[in-house]
């Protein structure tokens, strides 16, 4: 399966049912945080697949948590915070090994000691938060199939916290957190929704196929394009780049529209591409939608750059990262554009 880089797009394409494992390797791809990319990316602590389904389910836009939404509190301030927020979501954090002081005298080792860079609970309004199956969830691919509950127990997300001579003993948030390095806090309000996400998506897509000859199709992408840019302090050659693809289209598609030719399924193509293969004005409008999107997110990893910059005093090197790969996307969507080589 194609490795698609925002959340909402890769969830999609998943079933519910698919390896944990699985699709924890290809999250990352669809996750603009690395702190929790991170998370992810280490087996342990249940923060993956089912917790960002959650999220969802809530309203929140997993992909659109960013380091910057993630907010650090002080470990002792932790239960002040999330009683005066009970709305947070609270990640409680172990960044290095260490004993648990509370094991049961016959526990386990994974009890005994307490793992480097795993979560250990996830918290909201005081309690522990777990994930429970939801029969009365929908099986459509992409649609959430766990609910969050508090006081989770066997289902608590993070490590154990039953109580017992077997168990770990961490069944107080007070336990958790004297084995806590670093706390973070999710204020939903400062992510995007899930529901405009899906809302600007589609929005995104009429803008760019709703249209019937090569001004409407400028006129729609020419606007979207510069709601991209606003308060933008300067241009750049990505920029530019995108500029250069909403004309070329454009003309591609009004040369298509004065040729007239007809293709095999009965409407009118704007011409062939390398292998042969007809190119419609639907092909068109996808690529300028992609090239749109990555361009979106090349200026978002741009403004989160400053943005981290200006709060931490150090440019985020993963924003600058992020921003050069949606640079590239977009140059190669763009380069496909003088051959006509984008024909689906």
């Amino acid at each position: 399966m194609e490795k698609l880089r925002n959340f909402d797009e890769f969830i999609s394409h998943v079933q519910e049912n698919q390896e944990i494992v699985e699709f924890n390797e290809m999250l990352n791809e669809g996750l603009n945080s690395s702190i929790l990319q991170k998370m992810v990316g280490n087996k342990k602590g249940n923060i993956g697949k089912m917790f960002f389904d959650v999220l969802s389910r809530q309203g929140i836009a997993a992909s659109e948590v960013t380091n910057l939404n993630l907010v650090v509190v002080p470990v002792a301030d932790a239960a002040k915070y999330t009683k005066n927020n009970p709305t947070h979501i609270l990640i409680y954090y172990s960044e290095n090994e260490k004993p648990n002081p509370y094991a049961g005298k016959n526990a386990w080792r994974d009890e005994r000691s307490i793992a480097s860079d795993i979560v250990l609970a996830v918290v909201k309004n005081k309690s522990y938060q777990g994930l429970e199956y939801d029969r009365w969830a929908s099986k459509k691919p992409g649609k959430a199939q766990y609910k969050m509950v508090p006081d989770g127990s066997s289902s608590s997300i993070g490590i154990d916290k039953s109580r017992g001579q077997y168990s770990s003993n961490l069944n107080t948030l007070k336990k958790i957190a004297e084995v806590t390095d670093i706390v973070y806090a999710i204020d939903p309000e400062s992510v995007a929704k899930s529901t405009d996400k899906r809302a600007a998506r589609n929005e995104n897509r009429k803008g760019a196929t709703a249209f019937v000859n090569d001004k409407e199709f400028k006129k729609a992408n020419q606007a979207r394009y510069e709601s991209i840019l606003q308060d933008r302090a300067s241009k750049t050659d990505i920029d530019e780049l995108v500029q250069d693809a909403i004309n070329e289209l454009s003309e591609q598609i009004k040369k298509g529209l004065a040729k007239g030719d007809i293709g095999r399924y009965g409407d009118i193509i704007i011409g062939l591409s390398p292998k042969k293969r007809e190119v419609r004005m639907s092909d068109a409008s996808n690529l300028m939608s992609n090239i749109l999107n990555e361009f979106g997110r090349y200026v978002g990893a741009k403004k989160d750059a400053e943005k981290s910059k200006a709060t931490h005093k150090t440019m985020d090197n993963y924003y600058v990262q992020s921003a050069a790969r949606y640079a590239k996307s977009v140059k190669d969507y763009c380069n496909k554009i003088p051959t006509l080589n984008y024909a689906w």
